[in-house]
């Protein structure tokens, strides 16, 4: 009897509060809808290419706004806000640091008799990689972590060469560091020559840096 009571005095699951939860689910899709979707695929003739997404997705890290997308902290609404969300999940970690680079394959002639050096530039920790016909040369330790920093990769009869290195903070101003580092000038030479020929004529400069040492042009 209790229990009846209960049920017959609970007050009842009125047409108004159903429409109030109804109009409130449409609003969060609709919210979610124009964050994910909206102007996402839009032809571009000139496409930025994912550096600048990356560089929007680290800008809204910084300052801490995630709903209003900005590259060189200028407005820009090329992407909708939840793309930026998404590409930024794909990242444990970002920083901005001095590090030695650990020679994995030191035989590959884009570093070959490169010796391991220190670089100032930023840091990413991924959580996805695809390691498919990937070959990683260098990685940066991070814990107990080896974060892959050169890698090579067939792609058709061509060659890819990857670097990391020569990231640009958006408001550093000159000197800028990783892009003047002799190792990301030297690194991105002899790549582009591995890539396009195969070999490797470049030489090392004798101010590369050493394991303990940056070098600055």
């Amino acid at each position: 009897m209790l229990g009846l009571a209960r049920s017959v005095n609970a007050p009842p699951y009125s047409s108004r509060r159903r429409a109030r939860v109804a109009a409130g689910v449409f609003g969060l899709a609709t919210i979610v809808a124009l964050a994910l979707f909206l102007d996402l695929g839009r032809p571009d003739f000139w496409d930025p290419g994912e550096s600048r997404y990356v560089e929007t997705v680290r800008e809204m890290a910084i300052t801490g706004n995630w709903l209003d997308p900005t590259l060189n902290f200028v407005h820009y609404y090329d992407k909708p806000p939840g793309f930026f969300w998404l590409v930024g999940g794909a990242f444990k970690s970002h920083g901005l640091t001095k590090f030695t680079t650990i020679r994995v394959a030191g035989s590959h002639p884009s570093i070959q008799n490169v010796p391991s050096f220190e670089s100032e530039d930023e840091t990413y920790v991924h959580t996805k990689h695809n390691p498919v016909d990937r070959t990683v040369l260098e990685v940066r330790r991070d814990g107990a972590h080896d974060e892959p920093y050169t890698w090579v990769k067939p792609y058709g009869k061509g060659r890819v060469f990857h670097d990391t290195l020569g990231h640009v903070g958006a408001t550093q101003k000159e000197p800028i560091v990783p892009m003047n580092s002799v190792d990301y000038i030297v690194l991105l030479q002899r790549g582009t020559e591995w890539a396009a020929t195969g070999a490797v004529t470049i030489p090392v400069p004798r101010d590369f840096p050493a394991a303990d040492k940056t070098s600055i042009r």
